[in-house]
């Protein structure tokens, strides 16, 4: 079986350093699971409740952004969820087995199930809750009354059949294939072709392409998708000039002061750090 998870370029850059593990699920009581993966076998991006980079507006629009993507967002613009797809195979995802998990600690859950059967059998959620989810990914939804939600409560949307739910990481060499969407098709993706614009966009700028192979030289892509990274992105006014660099598992920063000092954010430094800092 065919699966798929959507995600924004910001995003995806670091999923391909890290792989696929961190997603929020919104219960039914109102707190929030994680870490949860959610895909789909739908191969379209509509109808999921995908953000799609537009300008959020008042407080309900900024929980909703930060109950999808995980966090509080720091601008006035939702990411683009829509324009990377990431295709995946079951056959390399254990399932989840309803029988051997109810009832036990949440660090112990790890598969993939569906989303329907997980809210079901294990949060002992109601139909009407996941029917709700469902009807609410409708970009009309919130411009219908009360009465019009509470029917529509009643009736399963085809959507919610689609989605499954992975306990769990999926490793960057378990990914099929890694699609940019260009108007309605998805097209393989390329990083100098695609990424590189997006990132800048979002206010990390990376090396220019001639730069950056050169990095590639000195430290090559871990998997098919990885972009082994060196790149500026000012965090406030008062910021020291620095460059983020990652490759891996690991991120470092390198001031740009006379000594080019470097300071270990995770992991640790590549044996020919002093070749990065003096090509």
């Amino acid at each position: 079986m065919k699966l798929y998870h959507y995600t924004s370029v910001l995003q995806a850059c670091d999923i391909f350093h890290s792989g696929l593990s961190y997603g929020v699920y919104r219960m039914e009581l109102g707190n929030d699971l994680a870490p949860v993966v959610w895909l789909t076998t739908s191969p379209s991006w509509k109808n999921h409740g995908l953000p799609e980079g537009s300008l959020i507006t008042g407080k309900g629009d900024l929980d909703l952004v930060r109950q999808r993507e995980g966090v509080s967002s720091k601008t006035l613009y939702s990411m683009d969820k829509t324009k990377i797809r990431i295709d995946l195979d079951d056959t390399y995802l254990q399932t989840l087995d309803i029988s051997a998990y109810r009832g036990t600690d949440r660090q112990d859950w790890s598969g993939l199930i569906d989303f329907e059967k997980f809210s079901k059998y294990i949060l002992r959620e109601s139909k009407n809750f996941r029917n709700r989810l469902g009807h609410s990914t409708d970009p009309s939804y919130k411009a219908f009354s009360k009465d019009e939600r509470t029917a529509l409560s009643c009736k399963k949307p085809k959507n919610i059949s689609t989605w499954k739910l992975y306990f769990g990481s999926i490793q960057p060499e378990r990914f099929m294939s890694v699609k940019y969407r260009e108007g309605n098709e998805y097209v393989p993706f390329d990083f100098f072709k695609h990424g590189y614009s997006a990132m800048e966009s979002s206010g990390v700028v990376y090396l220019r392409e001639k730069y950056l192979k050169q990095f590639h030289g000195l430290c090559p892509p871990i998997n098919d998708f990885e972009v082994p990274k060196i790149a500026a992105f000012c965090t406030s006014a008062d910021s020291i000039p620095h460059l983020i660099c990652k490759y891996g598992e690991s991120s470092w920063i390198v001031y740009l002061d006379e000594d080019l000092t470097v300071e270990l954010t995770r992991g640790v430094l590549p044996e020919n750090i002093d070749n990065i800092l003096n090509p």
